[in-house]
């Protein structure tokens, strides 16, 4: 009797048993920046705490965790994208969050200051600091990690082409050129002290410095690629250069100095200021920006360069062109400014500390370097 009756006590049982399902019905915002924190909502969480990663791979910190609510910060490095519970016992389930672009302060090695950073893509990126002591900062996609680069002296500018191709140059004429995987020491041009470089091709760059310094880098002829020192109209330092195409160069520096590469050969241009100009940046041919001390920004329109007044005063260093309709500019007292097609503003800074340099891998990707080693990343 009882054999005949224990396949149905099984059922019966098996009927008592908790069944589970892991439902997300709404995140609470459903879309938010870096740090904010948000409710995700549901069912079948469970009364033990999982994880939950938001894209493209980053576990966020779980501030509270119930069967039916979980609160949580968005982490460093959140994307748009899927946001995902995973329950101690394997279940997965899945909503959409939109991640806002905001500046996030970035784990830095080191604490020395940052003068220079450059993303020649989105998980690529290289920074120098100013002492030489430290080395390079490279970025790996995930973090910044040190490189010990032997003979490296004060470090200025970087620049790079493609994450295979790039340089750095500094102190005593430095030029440092990596490619496929090694640096190479390509010194010994110029004694001066050389501030910043530009490429357009693997095969034409330039770069400036003290005293108003100009290097070329350029095929002389069919089989001798190297950098060459040229023509100067001044004896101004130089802080800035950027190459728009063979026959068209720009580089600013102090007192005002602009420069203009054309027909072969560097001229002063009239300026619009006396301040010190620290660099510039292109879009395109017929829209630029500069900019420097006490606030200065000027604009090129295709025809000339005119200032834009601002309600800021604090000296600017570091200046990108993204498009016509989006540039940004850095300077003292974690001060981060935006243009958005028509006027200037301050952007939300998680810091004080003065910012150096900026650079965009992509309009909604960007990083901003400066003083003890802070970096900030708008993503």
């Amino acid at each position: 009797m009882f054999k005949r009756i224990l396949p149905f006590l099984s059922l019966f049982f098996l009927f008592l048993l908790p069944t589970y399902c892991t439902v997300i019905t709404q995140i609470l915002p459903s879309e938010g920046a870096v740090g904010n924190v948000i409710r995700i909502i549901g069912d079948g969480f469970g009364a033990k705490q999982g994880k939950v990663i938001f894209s493209p791979n980053q576990e966020a910190v779980i501030l509270h965790w119930d069967n039916n609510k979980i609160t949580v910060a968005v982490p460093l490095g959140a994307s748009t994208g899927k946001v995902s519970v995973v329950t101690p016992r394997g279940e997965l389930a899945e909503c959409f969050f939109s991640v806002c672009p905001s500046w996030s302060i970035y784990p830095a090695p080191i604490a020395t200051s940052l003068v220079s950073i450059s993303l020649p893509a989105s998980n690529v990126g290289w920074a120098v600091e100013s002492s030489g002591k430290t080395g390079l900062l490279r970025f790996n996609g995930d973090k910044w990690e040190n490189v010990v680069l032997p003979n490296l002296t004060s470090m200025s500018d970087v620049f790079f082409l493609t994450p295979q191709n790039g340089w750095i140059v500094g102190d005593r004429g430095s030029i440092f050129h990596y490619q496929n995987g090694r640096w190479i020491d390509e010194s010994g041009i110029t004694s001066s002290k050389l501030n910043a470089v530009h490429f357009l091709t693997p095969k034409f760059g330039w770069a400036v410095g003290e005293g108003g310094v100009i290097i070329h880098y350029y095929d002389w002829t069919a089989y001798k690629v190297e950098w060459r020192l040229v023509d100067s109209p001044t004896r101004a330092t130089l802080y800035g250069i950027y190459c728009i195409n063979p026959k068209l160069a720009w580089a600013v520096g102090e007192d005002g100095t602009i420069l203009k590469f054309s027909k072969d050969r560097w001229t002063v241009l009239p300026s619009p200021t006396g301040d010190n100009l620290r660099d510039i940046s292109f879009s395109k041919p017929t829209d630029g920006w500069i900019v420097g001390h006490r606030g200065t920004i000027m604009h090129w329109n295709g025809f000339n360069w005119q200032l834009v007044y601002t309600q800021y005063s604090f000296n600017l260093y570091g200046v990108k062109a993204v498009s016509p309709e989006d540039a940004w500019a850095v300077g003292e007292k974690g001060l981060i400014l935006h243009f958005n097609g028509v006027n200037w503003s301050a952007s939300e800074s998680p810091t004080t500390n003065t910012l150096y340099t900026v650079d965009f891998s992509e309009p909604k990707d960007g990083w901003v370097a400066g003083e003890e080693g802070t970096l900030l990343r708008y993503h």
